[in-house]
């Protein structure tokens, strides 16, 4: 990434910026509080999202290190749960404690229907996982912003465990 943000003239702060506004839900983005004054040609931050990320952005480069960036990416790209195995069912069998899946409606990095394919594998192999979709606008950040709600759902799975 800092070959190619040399390359480019792009900042890690703009890449960063840029895979934010591709992970976060339209609906927050466009809520009310985002809609843009009458001078649609200003190119100053029209809306507040691009204020957040401005800000973050910066904050980012500070202590985030643009190639380990590179390395999350390659781990998920290439991450394959049924590698070594015959089937994804055959890794899913080798899980034994109990498990809990929370998700987002609107996380597209990591969308619901994901998940409910491996709650229903799990429950094909015997295993009973839990699994709470929780209504958010607030897209892949909703796991940063819906700390409470989480909490409550995290803390209520340990204790029947």
């Amino acid at each position: 990434m800092t070959m190619l943000c040399q390359l480019t003239g792009w900042r890690l702060q703009e890449w960063q910026d840029i895979s934010h506004i591709c992970l976060t839900s339209l609906f927050t983005i466009n809520s009310a509080e985002d809609m843009p004054p009458l001078s649609i040609y200003d190119f100053k931050g029209l809306f507040e999202v691009e204020n957040y990320l401005r800000y973050n952005g910066y904050k980012f480069t500070e202590y985030f290190d643009a190639n380990s960036y590179l390395y999350v990416l390659k781990a998920m790209d290439i991450f394959d749960l049924s590698y070594g195995r015959n089937s994804l069912k055959d890794s899913l069998r080798l899980i034994s404690p109990k498990t809990l899946f929370i998700t987002f409606t609107s996380d597209f990095l990591f969308p619901p229907y994901q998940t409910e394919e491996l709650v229903t594998l799990m429950k094909e192999v015997g295993h009973e996982p839990e699994w709470v979709n929780i209504e958010s606008s607030y897209g892949h950040d909703a796991f940063l912003l819906e700390a409470e709600t989480q909490t409550d759902i995290i803390k209520d799975f340990l204790a029947k465990v």
